[in-house]
């Protein structure tokens, strides 16, 4: 009698194991499906990155700038037909502030930048001199001799080239150049002056390099050094309160060199 009740006992316990492991197999086999279905289980796609723009120069520009420049004003006397004098130079150095505006228009293909640039500058650059060492045939000329200039303005036009790279403008640049220039000498003796005044617009050429920023998509920023040449003017001393009958041949140049500054906006 126990034994067969320990054999039913048996066997109902095998029919339970096997009913739950079948049923386990089942389950886990229903769970694997479902997560095949599963849309969580499949790999997102990449997010999209925007790219921001490139910056272009192109465009119309203007701004302001200010800046600092110097020059030199040689002025030789020489009497005409007569021993030249030594050393027959003094030499002005001219000083001073610029502050003005600019504009133009680039074009831009690829990293090559081209265009236009004009500005207008008001001038503080002035500067005098003056020497009492001068001599003829080796004897001591008893007379001062001096020279003094000043830059009112001026203006240039000029041609720009260069690379854009990583939001800077890196170009060299040339053109034309006007300005308007103040410029007296005088020989004084203990009787007699042979003075010049003269105010004149000079025409001339410049040339120089700069490197262009931005602050924003608008707002740029410039350092420029430009050399500006205005050759060379002569004109006449007369003798003055009274006729020598000697004049004085005065001729003087005028360059500059001018390192600016300045903010623009382009659009």
């Amino acid at each position: 009698m126990n034994i067969r009740l320990v054999g039913a006992f048996t066997g109902a316990v095998l029919v339970l194991v096997a009913t739950s492991t079948s049923a386990q197999v089942q389950t886990n086999n229903v769970t694997f499906a479902t997560a095949e279905r599963t849309p969580s289980a499949v790999a997102p796609a990449p997010k999209q990155v925007s790219e921001r723009p490139l910056f272009r120069w192109s465009g119309v520009y203007f701004g302001g700038t200010a800046g600092f420049g110097g020059g030199n004003a040689d002025t030789t006397f020489a009497v005409p037909g007569g021993t030249p004098f030594v050393p027959g130079t003094v030499s002005p150095s001219t000083r001073g502030g610029t502050l003005g505006f600019y504009g133009g228009v680039n074009f831009q293909a690829g990293i090559f930048v081209s265009g236009i640039d004009a500005d207008v500058m008001f001038s503080a650059m002035d500067g005098s001199a003056d020497s009492d060492d001068f001599t003829a045939g080796g004897v001591p000329v008893n007379a001062t001799f001096s020279a003094s200039q000043k830059v009112d303005w001026y203006s240039t036009v000029r041609g720009r080239a260069g690379i854009g790279v990583a939001g800077m403008f890196w170009y060299g640049t040339a053109g034309i150049a006007v300005q308007r220039l103040d410029h007296s000498s005088n020989v004084t003796t203990t009787a007699v002056q042979y003075p010049v005044d003269q105010v004149d617009t000079k025409y001339g050429w410049t040339a120089g390099v700069g490197l262009e920023g931005r602050f924003s998509r608008i707002v740029t920023w410039r350092v420029q050094y430009l050399y500006l040449d205005f050759g060379s003017s002569t004109a006449t001393g007369e003798p003055t309160p009274f006729n020598t009958g000697i004049t004085v041949d005065q001729t003087w140049i005028s360059t500059s060199h001018v390192l600016s500054a300045g903010i623009g906006f382009k659009f």
